[in-house]
């Protein structure tokens, strides 16, 4: 089965907010799980789909679909689609599905990267042995409500196939980008004190935004610091401006760690202490 990273403890320092994300979790959204015990599923799957299977305390699977009746066939059996397993990583690694927040994608080897492989195995995607979909789902107990989830939302992964603890953020949904494994992420990379969110669980695209917003907070707190402003006045503005953008950085927070099923942050709280917990008063 695939090999992850396993969890470890770890606290993520960061300025400004000691509050932590509420352990309260939203509504249950619509699923596109399955009940497999049936032969067959009720949404057509092509090649190239991801299969995510899993039941309450059994160990998952995802699969890559590599053939399938096609899109026309609307119930298609589960013993007429080949699959392969893949692996689940955070990082871009060659033939290993990839979590980015809500996206869930397959990479593909390049060149250059299956030249990498070969210069340290001679096994590749092609020589990974694959099964009828319902050979996997075989592997599972009877009873154990084994379910199938068509090309899944990143929190399905997160969820079900992590657990709920995100390998590289440690369940946090943050990180200190200056620090340690940061490097992993060479875009993100910054100065310490700093909730950075992560380009895993909450998504690198949205982890590059917030980087912007973190950048431009940390420029008018610099602002503050230096004395650069013509009057008082300019100085309560700056002030403003800053409240204003972390109200705006958690609530889109907040937004996707409720997306990806986390909890999440008093944004009030964390605007009325902005400054007492070390901003630039």
């Amino acid at each position: 089965m695939t090999e992850n990273l396993p969890p470890r403890e770890r606290e993520a320092s960061f300025s400004h907010s000691s509050s932590t994300p509420s352990n309260k979790l939203p509504a249950a959204q619509p699923s596109h799980e399955f009940d497999t015990k049936m032969e067959t599923l009720n949404q057509p799957v092509v090649e190239g789909d991801l299969i995510l299977l899993y039941a309450i305390g059994e160990t998952p699977y995802m699969l890559y679909v590599e053939f399938s009746p096609g899109d026309e066939d609307e119930n298609p059996s589960t013993s007429s689609i080949i699959v392969r397993e893949v692996g689940v990583h955070y990082l871009k690694k060659p033939g290993y599905c990839v979590l980015s927040g809500p996206l869930v994608y397959y990479h593909e080897e390049s060149d250059d990267e299956i030249s990498d492989i070969e210069s340290v195995t001679e096994l590749g995607s092609d020589d990974i042995p694959t099964h009828l979909l319902s050979t996997y789902m075989a592997e599972f107990p009877p009873g154990c409500g084994v379910q199938c989830c068509v090309n899944p939302h990143g929190r399905d992964v997160l969820w079900k196939y992590w657990g709920g603890s995100c390998p590289f953020c440690y369940g946090h949904g943050h990180y200190c980008p200056g620090c340690g494994t940061a490097s992993l992420f060479p875009d993100l990379w910054g100065g310490c004190a700093v909730d950075q969110s992560c380009p895993v669980c909450l998504g690198f695209d949205f982890a590059m935004d917030d980087k912007t917003t973190l950048r431009t907070v940390e420029k008018y707190e610099s602002d503050l610091r230096r004395g650069r402003f013509r009057s008082e006045g300019d100085r309560e503005a700056i002030k403003e401006e800053i409240l204003a953008l972390v109200r705006q950085r958690y609530e889109l927070i907040n937004t996707r760690r409720l997306e990806m099923g986390l909890g999440y942050y008093d944004v009030e709280e964390i605007v009325d202490n902005w400054f007492e917990d070390g901003g630039n008063a």
